[in-house]
């Protein structure tokens, strides 16, 4: 961007484009906690099965280890990968560009000893390796128009296969590590020691609200200040003090934000 409009344009534009960006992450994230709220769902439903029938279900390495996203996530990335590449070293093997950028003397037949811009199959899978993870040292870019054309898009295609791919590595090396293989929530046998840390209030019971608090800290699907923070929030919902939220305490709520 050379002028001053031109400059201001391509501020606007990048913030714009930051915003988008963000909404379209949120979207994933939000869809891969859907995934994963699903999940757990299907886990305690197995493990409430298992707790009638006495089984143990056991998940396959295929499901456990997730390996059928990995899978799909590494046969996208290779695509984009190696049609990048198949492409700029046939195609764009060597160009004389145009333009600003077309090498002064060049043709197609003298293109090698003119100091254009080749690519062999090792150069071109470098490019697209090197363009698709972000890194961008630019020694070697898109020459032609159909290149630059098809680079455009396939880059913004081939930049989220790579975060994918990425993601999906990540998954299936917590789930080797044992963090994510999904058979935790499997019913455990009881020991006197897991009562006692589940009978918070001493009395010889479990209920239902002591067995859930203790799955969700043992699962790791939430932490102990997060609960605090729930349980301050209930708190301050019972006005009685009587351990317990009723129709009195939320008069009394309403009146008190009337107050602020």
């Amino acid at each position: 961007m050379k002028s001053d409009e031109g400059k201001l344009f391509m501020t606007l534009y990048v913030l714009c484009g930051i915003v988008f960006i963000a909404g379209i992450i949120n979207d994933a994230v939000n869809s891969q906690l859907a995934d994963q709220e699903a999940d757990l769902r299907d886990r305690l439903l197995a493990a409430r099965v298992s707790k009638k029938d006495g089984s143990k279900p056991t998940p396959s390495r295929w499901k456990a280890y997730k390996l059928y996203k990995l899978s799909a996530s590494l046969t996208i990335f290779a695509f984009f990968t190696f049609s990048w590449t198949a492409f700029f070293a046939t195609f764009e093997s060597c160009s004389c560009s145009y333009g600003k950028s077309a090498v002064s003397g060049c043709t197609e037949t003298n293109c090698a000893s003119t100091g254009a811009q080749k690519k062999n199959w090792l150069e071109a899978f470098y490019m697209a390796v090197v363009t698709m993870t972000t890194v961008g040292f630019g020694d070697f870019t898109p020459q032609s128009q159909t290149g630059r054309a098809l680079g455009s898009v396939w880059m913004l295609f081939g930049v989220l296969a790579t975060a994918n791919m990425v993601n999906a590595v990540g998954v299936t090396m917590a789930a080797i590590a044992g963090k994510g293989q999904g058979g935790r929530i499997h019913r455990q046998a009881m020991t006197e020691k897991m009562f006692k840390t589940m009978d918070r209030d001493n009395n010889n019971l479990v209920d239902r609200q002591e067995f859930l608090r203790f799955v969700l800290l043992r699962e790791n699907f939430i932490t102990e200040d997060t609960l605090a923070e729930i349980d301050a929030l209930y708190v301050s919902y019972d006005h009685s003090g009587n351990g317990s939220v009723d129709l009195s305490d939320l008069v009394t709520e309403l009146r008190e934000l009337e107050k602020h």
